[in-house]
């Protein structure tokens, strides 16, 4: 029980650097999502203090598609964020037990996730870690986003002198991977990143080795999706190869205007005599005004499976080809509300080293 209101019922999921769990708000009378914080950053009072300003910014959002924020707090040593329980599978998960989605079901998630970017993105927030762990999605079809705000104050590289995890190398920014400005664009390259994966079944830039795929993030071009799943239109490669441009001046210029692209697809991609609308269809008068919704689209297998090679690249030259350095890390920093699927989180970082890799390495800031 944390502050004689909110009962633990299970666990859902656990990371690095908080576990969470289903809990009842004896208050409210209510089921709610609890993070606690990990005991040990319990004494880094700087972290705290910005984990709590992030966590109320986060809980002024007020969108369909954005897990809400209900309350922030501390019981003796255990600091906590509640949020709102969303039931439902993320899409790591989907695709994991399903392969590739079908085209129309993930450009439906992929819209609902825009319009959830634009919203924030205009109340001042950026993701930075938009992968398919943070991605609910309910069984009625409707689609939240987790962990606003708290994403921030964990990726922000100057909050601690300890590592500060980034996320996912498969799913890292170009300009992440090397230590440059985050901006609403960079949210736009991981949604593109997901949908990537969400059609064809693979993420871009496969590999068990971060510094490899932080690498492929800045200097390769991944196999187009068409070439890996029939299903995939050039039309609908196109918005994925857009979103996912080396240059950030060369994605969409807002979540809007890639919500916008995929409205115009999924219209283009139905029989005209439907009259169908993505818009109309959700009830939703425009992406700043939307209403909740149920899908019926169903999930559809991978037509075929595809290995990438990737080669072996040494410790020189990838240093020479971005800021990135290596330390073993032995814990995933990541807790979302569904049980956790395995990932490899990284860091950026400013200064180098010569340490080795492996399957849990991660980035270290260098400023200790």
């Amino acid at each position: 029980m944390l502050n004689n209101r909110y009962e633990l019922l299970q666990p859902l999921g656990q990371g690095g650097m908080a576990k969470v769990y289903l809990a009842k708000d004896r208050f409210l009378g209510r089921r709610v999502a609890v993070k606690i914080l990990h005991p040990s950053l319990s004494d880094d009072h700087r972290f705290l203090a910005r984990f709590r300003r992030e966590a109320e910014a986060a809980a002024a959002l007020n969108h369909p598609h954005i897990v809400s924020v209900y309350d922030v707090g501390n019981d003796g040593n255990l600091h906590y964020i509640v949020m709102e329980y969303v039931e439902g599978l993320n899409l790591k998960e989907l695709i994991v037990q399903n392969g590739a989605l079908s085209p129309r079901r993930a450009v439906d998630i992929a819209w609902q996730v825009a319009n959830a970017l634009q919203y924030a993105h205009e109340h001042g927030l950026v993701h930075r870690d938009i992968k398919p762990h943070n991605i609910i999605v309910a069984p009625s079809g409707i689609v939240k986003v987790t962990d606003f705000g708290i994403a921030k104050v964990t990726t922000e590289a100057t909050l601690t002198e300890e590592t500060v995890t980034l996320g996912t190398a498969q799913y890292l920014s170009p300009e992440q991977a090397q230590n440059g400005p985050v901006t609403p664009r960079t949210d736009i390259y991981q949604l593109g990143v997901v949908l990537y994966e969400a059609v064809t079944g693979f993420v871009p830039f496969p590999g068990e080795n971060p510094i490899a795929v932080a690498l492929a993030h800045v200097k390769e071009e991944p196999v187009r999706p068409t070439l890996l799943h029939t299903d995939v239109s050039q039309d609908l490669e196109n918005i994925i190869l857009k979103a996912m441009a080396k240059n950030p001046k060369d994605r969409f210029a807002s979540a809007e205007e890639m919500a916008q692209a995929l409205q115009r697809w999924e219209s283009r991609s139905l029989p005209t005599s439907t009259g169908y609308d993505i818009s109309t269809n959700r009830g939703i008068s425009s992406i700043r005004d939307s209403k909740s919704y149920s899908s019926t689209a169903k999930v559809s297998g991978s037509s075929g499976c595809i290995t990438k090679l990737v080669g072996i690249i040494t410790i020189g030259v990838i240093l020479s080809a971005i800021p990135i350095a290596v330390l073993l890390y032995n814990s995933n920093d990541r807790a979302s509300q569904t049980p956790a699927i395995e990932e490899k989180p990284i860091v950026v970082t400013a200064t180098p080293t010569s340490n080795g890799s492996s399957q849990n390495t991660t980035l270290r800031s260098a400023n200790r």
